[in-house]
C-alpha cells in the first residue's frame, strides 16, 4: 500500500522523500518504485563510495537493465595553484581508464532508445559533461558548451525519468 502511495505521488509529480537508518529497505522500495514506473532513473549520490554502493544495490535489482555508475574520471586531480613559497605548480591529473570507458559507454546507451536506463552518479558529476566526452554521440553542444547530465537526460525523456538524490 506504501509504494502505491508513492506510485501515486510521483506519477502526479509530487516530490518524495524516504526517511531512515541505513539497511531500512529505502533503496529496495526505490527500486519497486523504478519497476512499476518503468522509468528512465538517475540516482544521486553525495561521494564516489555512496554512489558506488547503489550501483550494486541498483544492479542486484535490475540485472537486465543498463545500470551504470557515472562518477569521475580522475584518480588524482589537483588543480593549478600557488604553494605556500609562492611557486607556481601545475595541474596534476591521472585519468582512470575504466572510469573514463563507463562515462563513455553511459553517453552512448543515454543516445539509443532504450528505457531501461538506471544511472547511479554523484553530485559533482552532473555537471560539466566535456563536448570531447560528447564525441560519438547525438549529442552536441554549441560553441563548446558544456551540458550535464541532467540536460541529457531531458533531451533525452523530456521530463520522463525519474530523479532520486541519496
Amino acid at each position: 500500500a506504501a509504494i502505491n502511495e508513492l506510485e501515486m505521488k510521483l506519477l502526479l509529480e509530487q516530490k518524495v522523500t524516504l526517511e531512515g537508518a541505513t539497511g531500512t529497505g529505502k533503496t529496495y522500495v526505490l527500486a519497486k518504485l523504478i519497476e512499476i514506473l518503468q522509468m528512465p532513473t538517475l540516482f544521486i549520490s553525495p561521494t564516489k563510495n555512496l554512489c558506488e554502493q547503489s550501483f550494486d544495490k541498483l544492479r542486484t535489482f535490475f540485472p537486465d537493465c543498463f545500470v551504470e555508475k557515472f562518477v569521475s574520471k580522475y584518480e588524482t586531480y589537483i588543480p593549478a595553484h600557488t604553494n605556500a613559497n609562492g611557486e607556481y605548480v601545475k595541474t596534476l591529473s591521472r585519468v582512470n581508464k575504466d572510469l573514463a570507458r563507463r562515462r563513455k559507454a553511459v553517453l552512448e546507451e543515454l543516445d539509443t532508445d532504450s528505457q531501461g536506463v538506471i544511472l547511479s552518479s554523484t553530485v559533482s558529476c552532473l555537471w560539466n559533461i566535456a563536448p570531447t566526452d560528447l564525441d560519438g554521440t547525438g549529442f552536441k553542444s554549441c560553441d563548446g558548451e558544456r551540458l550535464n547530465l541532467l540536460d541529457l537526460f531531458k533531451k533525452r525523456w523530456g521530463d520522463n525519468f525519474l530523479v532520486v538524490v541519496d
